[in-house]
């Protein structure tokens, strides 16, 4: 039914919030996917060497690789050779380790998050990222309308199992962002205190939709 879809669109609409933040380049311009639809194909495809996107090709491959793997994998395995040393001597190891700059944000990254997002880690930020890329694919043309709205409805439900709560997705969601290095690759990236609040009460409120929300 009609109703069923813009119900479950607009729950998948509110992870927009979350995925503009936790990339760092939040503001009232950009939090909503409609923002994509102002792109330029050149905005369009800088923005998505991110993730080694450059044809549809390419970007089937990265979106079904973000379900199946994603840097949730790469996380978790960093998570478990971390928790082999004892806490006191993590820090030790990860700033005297002879690691590259981006081996280490991703080592601080993992232990600042591995013990508040629960035990799906940061899959929320694959999820979620697959969901805008699935937005960007459907205006650009490489899936249709029904592809997006059917694909990101499944990843939604997946989200809502994965986690508790609207806070602990978006909690989840950031960490993925900074392990996956977002804020290496905006020159502008902020997660400002103000934009966290301000994201928390739109996701709180009237005009939200709950988490456990039934969706079709």
């Amino acid at each position: 039914m009609l109703s069923d879809i813009i119900h479950t669109n607009k729950f998948v609409g509110l992870f927009s919030h979350i995925w503009f933040l936790a990339e760092g380049i939040y503001s009232d311009e950009i939090r909503n996917w409609k923002y994509f639809r102002h792109l330029s194909n050149e905005d369009f495809f800088q923005l998505l060497t991110k993730w080694d996107i450059d044809d549809s090709a390419s970007f089937l491959s990265q979106t079904a690789w973000l379900l199946s793997e994603g840097y949730r994998a790469e996380f978790n395995k960093l998570s478990a050779k971390i928790n082999t040393f004892p806490y006191e001597t993590r820090a030790k190891y990860a700033s005297t380790a002879p690691f590259s700059k981006q081996e280490q944000d991703k080592i601080y990254a993992v232990m600042k998050y591995q013990d508040c997002i629960g035990p799906c880690g940061i899959l929320a930020y694959d999820y979620i990222t697959y969901i805008a890329l699935l937005y960007i694919g459907n205006t650009l043309n490489i899936i249709n309308s029904q592809q997006y709205t059917t694909k990101s409805a499944e990843a939604a439900k997946v989200l809502q199992k994965s986690y508790s709560s609207w806070d602990e997705c978006l909690i989840a969601c950031i960490a993925g962002s900074l392990f996956q290095g977002s804020e290496q690759y905006y020159n502008s990236f902020e997660i400002s205190q103000e934009d966290y609040i301000k994201v928390l009460a739109i996701l709180h409120s009237k005009s939200s939709m709950p988490w456990n929300s039934k969706l079709k």
